[in-house]
Formats: C-alpha cells, structure tokens, sequence
C-alpha cells in the first residue's frame, strides 16, 4: 500500500482503495513548502510583524469578462448520469441540475458532501481566484503538463482559450517562451518547480516572486498549485475519462453549510486497547543514511519564515494561520473539503498517520 502511495506522489500514476483518502493530505502537504520554510519576515520600524489588511470577497481582474465568455457558450446539455448524480448529491440553494464533471461522478456516491465541497472550491480556483484569469488559467496548465494530467490540461486550455489565447500561445507554456512578460515566466517557472519537486524551491525564489506579486498573490499562487497537483493526483488515479461534450465551465453551484456530526461518518468499532508504551524520547527513524532528523528539526525552527507570520496559536497550524491570514475565502473553501472528507471517511488513526509521513518523506516534507 504504501509503496504504491510513494508512487502516486511522485509519478501521479496509480492509487489503490478509495484514493481520497491520501490526497486530502497530500495537498496540505504542498502548501507548506512555501508558506513554513525560512526568510526574513517583514517588520516595522517597532520591530513587529506587519501582516496585510483583511482582504475582501475574491475578486479578480478581468473576471467579468472570463464569465461572460462562458455565458456565450453553448451550453452542454444534463446527461443521464449527472441527472443521477444529482440524488446523491446534498440540496443545492442554487445551480442543480447542470451537467457535473466526471470526478464528481464517481465520488458523489460514496462522498457526497466532500463531492459538493470540492465543486465549490473547483469554482473558486476557476472562475473568482484573486488572480488575474490569465494567469492563474497558465499556472493550472503548467502544473497539470508537469504532473502528466492530461485531463486537467485540457480543462485549463479551456479556460485560457476564454482569456482570448491561441492554440500556438497555450502550446508554448510547455516551455519557457520569450515571448510572455518577465513577471509571467517567473510565475510560471515557479509553478513548475513547486509541482516537481516542492522542497527545492529556494529563499531567493520565492523573494522574487514575492518582489514582482506580492505576499497576498503569491499565497493565491500557492493554494491554486497545491489544488492543482491535488486534482491531477486524484484525476490520474481514477483514470478519468474526458466528457463527451468536451471540457465543463466553472459549476456554479452553492450547497446549504452544514454542521459537521456524528450522522455522516460510517460507524467504526472503537480502537484495540494496548499496553503503555515508554514515554521516554526516542531517535526518529529516517529512510535516509546519515541524517540526524531531531536535528534537522531544530535547525528548522531556528529559521525566520520567507513570508510574515500572523501570531502564533497553539490550536492552529501556522500554514492554517497563513492562508486564513492572507487568503481567508480560498482557505475556507479548503477546510471544508477536509471537514467534510473527516467527517465522511472516518479513517483509522493509525492508517491516517501512517500515510501522512509516508506522503511527508516521499516529496521531502519537512512538516
């Protein structure tokens, strides 16, 4: 089992049983690598942190546009099995009965409310990221041609095109074209490192990034990336065939926000009692010859984040602080695909954990 975990992570090719259940935790695991290494942070003249001011709804430039475009199109028509689908699905307060993605198929029924969270944050990432529609069109066919996900590709070629590109223009992102603005191959030169290999990227990159975007974009950069690599994950591992109409626009779709409780887990016999173990601290065990990892810990935590920290709290990982901090709404959309994934799949402790360091030490994770 966790052989093959190791190599969905780092060929995005085969998953076995109800792949989910590690991609939920592979994609936190792609945000960290920018959001927790080291930097300097940003400071006032008192020596404090300045953190960025509360930001508004999503918006982005150019959004209007990108809808109209979907407006104009001819709609696809409500298949047989999305007419299907859609019992399995929670109550909508808008958008039902509309064509659903192929993922959304084959999840709905055994995830229906981790199905109806992942369509909102799939809208979000698509159609009302706080990046320009352009852009973030771009770095979703980047990371989809680095991960070999042909599905997604064409999704994002799709929503380029809406942008106005060419076929020629979207053929060439799979280089490093001169033609395209210095700004924009930063970016996107950044999306491929961070989809290949995370725990490369440098302080000096990111300093780039941060000098030509922002911390507020790059962080929009970050999750957009980490949702794509989540997407092609789950997309090659369930062999996803394309919609016969061809790619679907954003799913415009709202579900009623429900508390999470006992009613959506499946029942689990409760836990075997063990014997107490030694409390005392021991070496932790490392695949890699020669490496001191309580060591490497420390060095870690001696080091100053590559962007400004909000305040520490004890209850709240700091990657979670930083993308309520500076993207609270892609955040949130987040969050509730993981809630609702807990709540429904009810996985066993050990197996989660055990999954956890083993996706960790496959894409060099410190976290």
């Amino acid at each position: 089992m966790f052989a093959r975990i190791r190599l969905l992570d780092r060929r995005s090719l085969c998953l076995g049983h109800r792949p989910l259940r590690v991609l939920v935790l592979a994609c936190v695991l792609a945000i960290t690598p920018l959001l927790m290494p080291p930097a300097a942070n940003r400071m006032s003249s008192s020596g404090r942190v300045v953190l960025p001011s509360p930001l508004p709804s999503l918006t982005a430039s150019g959004d209007e546009g990108f809808l109209d475009a979907i407006r104009l199109e001819q709609p696809h028509p409500l298949d047989a099995e999305s007419a299907e689908t859609w019992k399995h699905l929670p109550a909508t307060e808008r958008g039902m009965d509309q064509p659903l993605p192929s993922w959304a198929r084959r999840l709905a029924r055994t995830l229906p409310h981790t199905t109806a969270a992942m369509l909102e944050l799939d809208y979000l990432h698509r159609a009302r990221n706080p990046l320009e529609p352009r852009l973030r069109g771009q770095l979703r066919w980047v990371a989809a041609h680095t991960n070999g996900c042909r599905y997604s590709e064409e999704y994002a070629a799709t929503d380029l095109r809406r942008t106005g590109m060419d076929e020629a223009e979207i053929r060439q992102l799979a280089g490093d074209p001169e033609t395209l603005p210095a700004k924009t191959r930063a970016a996107l030169r950044f999306a491929r490192q961070l989809t290949r290999d995370g725990s490369s990227v440098t302080d000096a990159e990111v300093a780039q990034l941060t000098s030509l975007y922002g911390e507020q974009q790059m962080v929009a950069m970050v999750l957009l990336l980490a949702h794509a690599s989540f997407q092609d994950r789950l997309f090659l591992a369930l062999g996803l065939p394309p919609e016969s109409g061809g790619p679907l626009p954003p799913l415009q779709v709202r579900f009623p926000k429900r508390s999470l409780g006992a009613g959506w887990a499946a029942s689990r016999p409760e836990p075997r009692r063990v014997a107490a173990v030694d409390p005392t601290p021991k070496a932790i065990p490392s695949e890699s010859d020669g490496v001191n990892v309580p060591e490497m810990l420390a060095g870690q935590r001696a080091r100053r984040c590559r962007i400004a920290l909000p305040p520490a709290d004890a209850d709240v990982p700091r990657w979670g602080l930083v993308c309520q901090t500076y993207q609270p709404e892609l955040a949130a959309a987040w969050s509730a695909c993981t809630h609702a994934f807990g709540a429904e799949a009810n996985q066993d402790p050990v197996f989660e954990d055990s999954v956890f360091w083993v996706v960790t030490h496959s894409i060099g994770c410190f976290y």
